[in-house]
């Protein structure tokens, strides 16, 4: 049975350990991190596209390392020693909306010389990124990465569901099997769809039903 949308919030995005669903397209990069605290180096980083599965990576670390969330943007705000207060580990998402270079370049050098750890994420390998100074070119090109490749069948089917249960929203087994037979084999593609179904079972005020389903995703056919 389809539950109706009526407009509730999403609930948080469920970040635990026993919600990540490991698999061939993601079981080296969950190994890699995972390993802690006998990483070779003070740094990882997790690298993969978008709804791939990074940031519930990074949580799952954070709560076994008991690292701090640095917002990217407000990383030049602080020092170094002061995102580290209190703290032995620090994670840094989305680095490719790096805006001040030279604050990523300080924390790298106080975390290796305090001996701290450093988990950062990224679209793309951080040795691919369009770095200015090239110290931190350097140092980010040295970092190991663990890379999440696109979703197999197995994690689709667990990002489809996990995006519907953190938006309040069950639907019946054939709505998921339908779907992943004919959306895109991608884990942003199923997000967008999601998004587009909430949002017209809720103007519509109908349940997620396989007759909805049907219209939207022709719709995205018919206009691309």
């Amino acid at each position: 049975m389809s539950q109706l949308a009526i407009g509730l919030p999403p609930h948080p995005p469920a970040y635990g350990r026993e919600d990540f669903i490991v698999s061939a397209s993601n079981r080296h990069a969950y190994d890699m991190v995972v390993r802690w605290p006998h990483w070779v180096e003070p740094f990882m980083s997790v690298v993969g596209p978008r709804h791939a599965g990074k940031s519930h990576l990074a949580h799952i670390w954070a709560e076994q390392a008991k690292a701090r969330f640095v917002p990217v943007d407000q990383l030049a705000m602080h020092s170094s020693q002061e995102w580290l207060e209190g703290h032995d580990a620090l994670v840094l998402e989305d680095v490719e909306q790096l805006q001040d270079e030279e604050a990523l370049f300080h924390l790298l050098n106080h975390v290796r010389s305090e001996q701290k750890w450093l988990l950062l994420t990224s679209q793309q390998p951080l040795n691919r990124l369009p770095i200015a100074l090239p110290d931190l070119r350097s140092r980010m090109a040295a970092i190991a990465f663990a890379e999440l490749q696109q979703p197999d069948d197995m994690v689709m089917r667990g990002i489809l569901m996990k995006q519907f249960a953190d938006r309040q929203i069950r639907v019946s087994p054939d709505i998921i099997d339908f779907i992943l037979r004919r959306c895109e084999r991608s884990a942003q593609a199923l997000a967008d769809l999601i998004v587009r179904l909430d949002e017209q079972a809720m103007a519509q005020q109908r349940a997620i039903t396989l007759p909805l389903v049907r219209e939207v995703m022709q719709e995205w056919s018919t206009h691309g």
